[in-house]
């Protein structure tokens, strides 16, 4: 497993609920240095265990809901019901834990109420 976790924004899309786990569907982006566009890249049928997990009904997840995930990327071999090794499609996204976007400063989340400003109690402004 190669694990990825150090400020990895990402938009909830859809959570759904295993009991133990939940199989989550998410988005992250980047910007490009090369045009200032952004790159976006969806990421299905991931799976939240132990602290992320518990953290969806804790911090209320739901879609559209910006967070910022710590996880890892496996690509193991099986055995097959015939007795032979194989290789998934498409390697497994576990992640272990999540946090808020607005913990870390918003990331780009949505701002739902204006950012507060100090009254320096400037009355010379003629506006």
């Amino acid at each position: 497993m190669i694990g990825f976790g150090d400020k990895v924004y990402a938009t909830i899309w859809e959570i759904e609920d295993k009991d133990t786990y939940a199989v989550v569907k998410f988005g992250t982006s980047r910007k490009d240095k090369r045009d200032d566009s952004y790159k976006n890249s969806s990421w299905s049928y991931t799976r939240w265990v132990g602290e992320a997990y518990r953290k969806i009904s804790e911090l209320g997840l739901q879609e559209k809901s910006r967070v910022v995930v710590k996880g890892g990327i496996s690509w193991e071999p099986y055995v097959d019901s015939t007795g032979e090794r194989k290789w998934a499609k498409t390697p497994q996204i576990t992640i272990f834990n999540v946090e808020l976007a607005e913990a870390y400063g918003g990331g780009g989340g949505r701002m739902d109420t204006p950012p507060q400003v100090e009254d320096d109690g400037d009355d010379d402004i003629p506006f």
